[in-house]
Order: structure tokens, then sequence, then C-alpha cells
């Protein structure tokens, strides 16, 4: 997935095959052959959990072709200077960006946690909890040690960055098999079964109650952006396929993430699916790259 970052000056890098453009005010993220449509995918899915309001997301707009993302930068003032610092789980940990999928979520959360500000904890525990579930949700298996970020002028200000990179992954047929980036409970699976439940209690403290509602809260604002990209679609034929897929992808994540005893009796995107008059999604190409996977671990034979 192409990203710039860009402003008054370039500063050409490439990292691991992903060319990047450092300067700036805004991240520029462009489309490629195996992920089309990007900034269609990822202004939507993003603002799946920007329009809760419950916790702050990166802003961010598409182009008219939905090509490209423009994203702005959090780290710098309206003159493009740094006003803070940000350190990635991923750099926390000691880790070289090429083992961002190497930790576990509970790893993640030990590295970042010393750093949070006592009155400050709770509230970045239900943060970090959004984060994670809305990824469930919108099957995104793109978060990983580098996508959860603190961000801080003090010791005293220590919080996580504004959720950035949520892309529905499964809607793009080279990635539509990839599980989560970060395990749970030693669980790496779309279906965590009680697990995510379990981190979230005795990890983060938050009860079963709040994560229902959490749960519930996002599954809503997945129906109501669903329509959303429906129609956007109906306007604009060449994304059809990635909005179909998009939406398929989002009844799935809130089917499995759900009680399976609650879930029949809430809304999802069926309807709205099928007056839309969208197939089934279809069937994921087996492909050698692998989201959440170290490129230091050696091949399977």
């Amino acid at each position: 997935m192409p990203k710039f970052i860009a402003g008054d000056s370039a500063e050409p890098r490439e990292p691991l095959g992903k060319p990047t453009l450092r300067t700036g005010l805004h991240i520029i993220k462009g489309s490629d052959d195996s992920t089309l449509y990007l900034g269609f995918n990822e202004f939507y899915t993003m603002r799946v959990l920007a329009r809760l309001n419950v916790v702050p997301v990166a802003s961010c707009r598409m182009s008219e072709d939905g090509k490209v993302l423009v994203v702005d930068r959090f780290d710098v003032d309206e003159q493009g200077i740094p006003c803070c610092g940000v350190e990635d789980a991923c750099g926390l940990l000691g880790l070289p960006p090429h083992e961002k999928y190497a930790p576990t979520t509970e790893r993640v959360w030990n590295a970042t946690r010393p750093y949070i500000p006592a009155d400050r904890l709770q509230a970045q525990r239900e943060h970090l909890g959004w984060q994670l579930l809305t990824n469930y949700v919108v099957r995104n298996a793109d978060c990983h040690a580098k996508n959860i970020a603190l961000f801080y002028t003090s010791l005293a200000d220590v919080a996580f960055t504004p959720v950035y990179d949520l892309v529905t992954t499964q809607a793009y047929p080279r990635f539509a098999t990839n599980p989560p980036g970060l395990s749970v409970g030693g669980r790496q699976t779309w279906t965590p079964g009680r697990s995510l439940e379990t981190f979230f209690k005795a990890v983060l403290g938050i009860p079963p109650r709040q994560y229902a509602a959490m749960v519930e809260q996002l599954c809503e604002s997945a129906v109501e952006v669903g329509r959303e990209v429906i129609v956007a679609a109906s306007n604009e034929p060449a994304w059809r396929d990635v909005a179909k897929h998009m939406v398929h992808a989002w009844n799935e994540g809130m089917e499995t993430l759900r009680s399976p005893k609650a879930a029949p009796h809430f809304r999802g995107l069926d309807a709205a699916i099928n007056e839309a008059g969208f197939s089934g999604p279809r069937k994921p190409e087996r492909s050698r790259e692998v989201i959440g996977r170290s490129e230091l671990l050696a091949k399977k034979r």
C-alpha cells in the first residue's frame, strides 16, 4: 500500500519496498494493483470509528477518484514544525521495523503502559480497546506494532496517538485470508471466541458489559457507514467492486464479534447488500505475501 508523507520539500526513502516521501503536513497514500481505490477504502474504514467520536482518529480525506487518501499529520503544527514526540510500540520493544508483526497485543500493551500517566490510564486503556475492536469489525489485518504509538510533549502528557491506518484489507483478494496482525490471548484469528473479551477484562480493565456495548456501537456505526459506502459506489461504478467486498467483510466482522445469542437481534448489512444487488465476495487469491508474517521467519516448505 504505497504511502507518501507530503509537504514543501522532499526527502525520498524506501523502507521495505514501500516507497515513502517525508516532508511536511500530510501523509499521502496511493493505490496500487493489489489495493485498488485504497483512498476510498481507508476513508470509509476510518469513518467507522471516527463518527463515534469516542477516541481521536487521524483526520483524512480522499481524492475525487478514490485512489488517494490525504491524512493530516498530528505530530506537526500548522507550519509543519514538529510539536510532539512519537514512539510506536515496535520501537519501544526494541524491534526493527520488519519485526512489526512479531509482538503479541499483550506485549504491545506492556511496552506502552509504563509511559502513560496514572490519571490517563483508564482512558488510554479504552483508547486501545476501541482501536483493537475496530480492526476486528472492519477486518483490518494490517494493525501491527508500528500502528500503535504514543505521542507526548513531556512525561506528564503521554497518550496514544490518534488512530490511523485503518483499512479493510479483506476487501482485497490478495490479503483476504490474512489473520489479525497481532495475536490476542494466544489466538490470531477473526473468530477469537472469549479470548478478546477476556483480554479486555483482565488486561485493559474493561468489564464484559462495557465490552459488549463497545462492540455494538462499532457494529451500528459499520452499518451506517456501510450504507454510505453503497450509496457512494452507486454514484461511481469504479468503486463498486471494492465497496462490495468492504461491506461483505464488515458484515462478517460484525457477525463473528457479536455474541452468538445476541447477534440475530441486531442490525447487519444483509438487507443493504441485497438491495444494492451485490453478489458474494470473490474467492481469495493464494498470495506469497502475507500480512502479519515477519520477513525473518523461514519460509514454509
